[in-house]
C-alpha cells in the first residue's frame, strides 16, 4: 500500500528547486508516519500525527492528513475511517470523555494508560473529530465511489450524527462544544 501511495502522488514540476525539494521531502515525511494496523481481519494503513510523541492514532491529525492526501490515493483515508470507526465510542465514560458515537481524540497504550492514570486508551477529549470523520467519509466516497465501504460504515455514520445531536451540542445552541467531565480528564481547556 505504501509504495502504491508514493507512486500515485502527483508529480510536481517547478522552476524552483527549493519547492521541488520541499514537496518531495514532505512526501517522504508522510510515508515515515504511517501506521499499519489490522482491523477486523483487514490490514489498513493510516498516518500518525507526528514523531516522536504523536506516533499514534490521533483523531484530528489522522483525519486531516488523510483528507489532504486523498489525491495520492484512497488507502490512507480508508485506513483512517476503518480504524477510527472500530474504536468509536459506545458508552458514557467520564474518565475518557467517551460518549456513544463519538470518534476518539487519541489512542495510547503506555504505562500511564495501562495503570489507569491517564485517559488515553482511547481518549475522546475533542470537539471536532466526529465531524471530521464524517467529512472524510463523504470525501472518500466522492473520490472513490466505494459504496461497499459506505454501507459498511453506515451504522458508524448514523451513530456519529446522533452523537452530534445528543451529546455534542451541550447547551442546545446548535454548536458542538467540548469540556471534560472528569477531574482526571484531558487538561486542554
Amino acid at each position: 500500500m505504501t509504495s502504491r501511495w508514493a507512486a500515485n502522488k502527483p508529480d510536481l514540476s517547478a522552476d524552483s528547486e527549493l519547492l521541488r525539494n520541499v514537496y518531495h521531502k514532505s512526501a517522504v515525511d508522510l510515508l515515515s508516519m504511517r501506521i499499519v494496523k489490522e482491523i477486523n481481519g483487514e490490514q489498513v494503513v493510516l498516518l500518525a500525527a507526528g514523531m516522536p510523541w504523536f506516533l499514534t492514532i490521533f483523531g484530528r491529525d489522522t483525519l486531516v492528513t488523510a483528507y489532504q492526501s486523498i489525491t495520492c490515493g484512497p488507502d490512507v483515508a480508508r485506513g483512517a475511517l476503518v480504524t477510527l470507526a472500530a474504536h468509536q465510542g459506545n458508552a458514557v465514560d467520564d474518565f475518557s470523555d467517551q460518549e456513544p458515537g463519538k470518534i476518539l481524540h487519541e489512542f495510547r497504550s503506555g504505562e500511564l494508560t495501562q495503570l489507569g492514570i491517564a485517559p488515553y486508551g482511547p481518549c475522546f477529549g475533542s470537539a471536532d473529530t466526529t465531524q471530521l470523520w464524517l467529512i472524510l467519509l463523504s470525501e472518500y466516497w466522492r473520490w472513490t465511489g466505494d459504496d461497499a465501504l459506505l454501507r459498511q460504515l453506515r451504522p458508524n455514520a448514523d451513530a456519529a450524527l446522533r452523537w452530534i445531536d445528543e451529546f455534542g451540542d451541550r447547551d442546545g445552541d446548535g454548536y458542538v462544544e467540548y469540556a471534560t467531565r472528569s477531574p482526571d480528564g484531558m487538561r486542554n481547556q
